[in-house]
Formats: C-alpha cells, structure tokens, sequence
C-alpha cells in the first residue's frame, strides 16, 4: 500500500515537471501553420514576417502575420500595457524573433498581408526606416483603409464592402 501512494506521488510530480512554461523574457513560441494572425485571423505561415507582442501584464503573446496586421491592431486597441509591451519581429533572413528596437525595417517585399515591410537584425543596403515611419506609412495605406472597413476580417477582398 505504501508503495503505491509513493509511486502515485513519484507520478504526479514527473507530470508537473513536464508541463510547459510560458516564457516570461523573451518571445513566446509561435506555432506555424497553427497559430493565427490576432488581426486578420489569417494562419500565420510565412517565418519571415511575424510580429508578435507580449502583454506585459498577464504574459500573453498576440502573433501577427505581417507588421501592418500589427500596426492596425495596435492603433484599434488603446490598451495601456501596449506603452511597455515588448515587441518582436521576425528577421527576413533568419527568421529569428528579435526585439523591435533592434531592427532595421526596409520597404519592397511582397509579405503575407501585402504592407511590404520587412525587419533585418542587420542593416540591409538601401534606404531604411524607423518604426515610426512604418506605422504612419501602414496607417495612411490603402490596404490599412481596406482592412478598417472590412472590419479587420479581410474576407470581403476589395471593392465588395467599399474596399479598393
């Protein structure tokens, strides 16, 4: 009898220890293929242009499919933890997830949701751009206005519900 409990204890404290911690520094693990964009609700599939944000609060990571997903998220919800919340964005060469305020952002790339930004951990050649300069530029956008009048469900395409 004794045996037992001692096995049943052994058991649920080997369970305990195989349960998977939310990562508290860093980027959390997206999903690819699984996981879905927390704008256009799109699979996020392309490693070369996620973006995800943390809320430092409650450590819960929002994966998005390209920066301009993200930048109309952000602009739609006034959260206040968005003011510390960590960013990451994927390197187009590496695809490793890395601090927002290490990147280099270039313009021209054809990206998942079509904004054509994409963040370099090392500066590329070429004109670059500040993550202020991305925001106002997806902001001001036509895909952005598209987006905002689908409703951010982006399955009505252009010009079916006033989207060009």
């Amino acid at each position: 009898m004794y045996k037992f409990k001692y096995l049943l204890i052994a058991l649920l404290a080997l369970s305990f220890l195989g349960c998977e911690k939310e990562n508290v520094n860093g980027p959390h693990k997206i999903h690819y293929d699984r996981d879905m964009c927390a704008e256009c609700k799109m699979v996020i599939s392309d490693r070369n242009y996620a973006v995800q944000i943390v809320n430092p609060l409650k450590n819960k990571a929002y994966n998005f499919d390209d920066i301009g997903c993200a930048i109309i998220w952000m602009d739609q919800n006034s959260e206040e933890w968005l003011d510390t919340a960590p960013m990451y964005i994927a390197d187009q060469k590496t695809s490793e997830l890395i601090p927002s305020r290490e990147v280099y952002w270039a313009k021209g790339f054809t990206t998942p949701m079509d904004f054509g930004f994409a963040a370099f951990k090392v500066k590329p050649e070429g004109k670059t751009y500040d993550f202020i300069e991305v925001y106002q530029d997806v902001i001001t956008s036509k895909n952005a206005k598209k987006v905002m009048k689908c409703g951010g469900d982006m399955k009505c395409g252009a010009g079916k519900c006033g989207g060009k």
